[in-house]
């Protein structure tokens, strides 16, 4: 019981780690064995998260209530997104289902995309959202549609740069005061 209860501890370091891991065959000591890698294995992991802190006081948690692990990539339910600074929430993504890439730093986040700004009080929703966590870009080119305070808007395609704080509208903007 206590060595199955290693192996499976080992099992999910090796799997959180980012690292692969290895199979011994037969019932050798992994000293006396020729390991063998295990690829393209799948992992059901309940509750998800990954917490990234892109700068002092600010935080990024990606949360799932359940997944699939293959490899570096993790397939999403129900993904959700918080972006905090100072404690203070700022902004919250949702989405019916996500793709993270470990090694890329890409998020994708698929069906019913919703991003709400809370201290601004927008609503942008869309139906595929990239993330590219390196550089810091939310990007899409399906519809988007943006609700404000004062005025509602629609277009085909944005692009955000969260560094600079910059959101483009890439074409066919409509624009509808209150």
């Amino acid at each position: 019981m206590e060595s199955r209860r290693f192996a499976i501890i080992f099992l999910l370091i090796a799997v959180f780690a980012g690292g692969g891991y290895y199979i011994f065959p037969d019932s050798k000591s992994p000293e006396s064995s020729k390991p063998t890698l295990v690829n393209n294995v799948t992992h059901q992991i309940e509750q998800f998260r990954l917490i990234e802190t892109p700068r002092e006081n600010a935080v990024w948690i990606l949360t799932s209530p359940s997944s699939k692990q293959i490899n570096k990539r993790v397939e999403l339910s129900r993904p959700r997104v918080i972006y905090k600074e100072n404690s203070d929430t700022i902004a919250v993504i949702t989405a019916r289902e996500g793709r993270y890439n470990m090694e890329s730093m890409l998020l994708e986040l698929r069906g019913d995309v919703v991003i709400k700004r809370v201290v601004e009080e927008q609503i942008f929703k869309t139906e595929v959202l990239h993330w590219d966590r390196r550089s810091g870009t939310l990007e899409t080119d399906t519809n988007v549609k943006m609700q404000t305070s004062n005025a509602d808007i629609e277009a085909r395609g944005m692009f955000i740069d969260l560094a600079e704080e910059r959101m483009e509208l890439k074409s066919n903007v409509k624009w509808h005061w209150h």
